[in-house]
């Protein structure tokens, strides 16, 4: 009975041991999985940390491109503004000259008129002494030309006359 109870405690004695070398095998094997972890968690860690710069640099970048839009866009609002003014201007000063042409044109009508008018009296008055230089000198006093009045008018050389 003490030999098979040596060998019941030899064998399990054996069996401890083989338990005990396959726990520590799988501790050598978690260990190893542990710093393969641990390696892993640091290398994770480290990309989470560029990750979060990356971000925070593209989050900034993109609030300079937001401001610059605001920027551009006020701009562009303010030029577009400033066109509009000038093309609202321009047409203004169009039409101004356009008013002013058109009142000159009148005038200068106007003044043509008066002139054709003047004219008009002044190749009257032509004739008339004309006439009467032929009808005096049939007369023998038709070298006398002071009683002729070419700008019509009461007789005499300086009778009134058209007004210049």
């Amino acid at each position: 009975q003490a030999e098979t109870e040596a060998r019941e405690a030899t064998e399990r004695e054996r069996t401890a041991g083989e338990q005990a070398k396959q726990v520590q095998d799988a501790m050598g094997g978690m260990e190893a999985r542990v710093k393969t972890l641990q390696a892993e968690k640091a290398r994770l860690g480290a990309e989470l940390v560029a990750a979060k710069e990356e971000l925070e640099e593209v989050k900034r970048r993109e609030e300079e491109l937001s401001q610059q839009s605001v920027t551009l866009k006020a701009s562009a609002t303010k030029k577009a503004q400033e066109v509009a003014d000038l093309k609202a201007l321009q047409r203004r000063l169009q039409m101004e000259e356009k008013d002013r042409m058109e009142k000159e044109h009148e005038a200068w009508e106007v003044e043509r008129e008066e002139l054709l008018g003047r004219i008009k009296q002044l190749q009257s008055a032509v004739k008339e002494a004309e006439k009467t230089k032929q009808q005096q000198s049939t007369r023998p006093d038709s070298a006398e030309w002071g009683d002729v009045n070419i700008f019509g008018g009461g007789g005499g050389s300086n009778g009134g006359g058209a007004a210049w």
